[in-house]
């Protein structure tokens, strides 16, 4: 069940980026993911659920990496800091 939730929030992260969240109905959402229109109503109420399980997703990826960031070693090198600062540079790039 966790996978068909998985798979809608996907598909729906590919239909918002490609058409806009305006454009985007729960059929095109459905479609995408390859199930019934039901389905979509087994996990979301609306459209703007899921879009919001989007954005607290993208919240959750930022804080985890910026929590690793903040958790410094007592006999850490600043130069090993600053590697693991531009590690998490490259990943927020990534996410975003």
């Amino acid at each position: 069940m966790a996978d068909r939730r998985a798979d809608l929030l996907a598909a729906a992260r590919r239909v918002f980026a490609d058409r806009g969240y305006h454009e985007t109905t729960v059929e095109d959402v459905t479609r995408a993911a390859g199930v019934a229109k039901g389905t979509f109503y087994l996990y979301f109420d609306e459209k703007r659920e899921i879009f919001l399980a989007i954005i607290r997703e993208l919240l959750d990826t930022i804080k985890a990496i910026g929590a690793e960031l903040s958790d410094v070693s007592p006999g850490e090198h600043p130069r090993e800091f600053l590697e693991r600062a531009e590690q998490a540079g490259v990943r927020l790039m990534d996410v975003f």
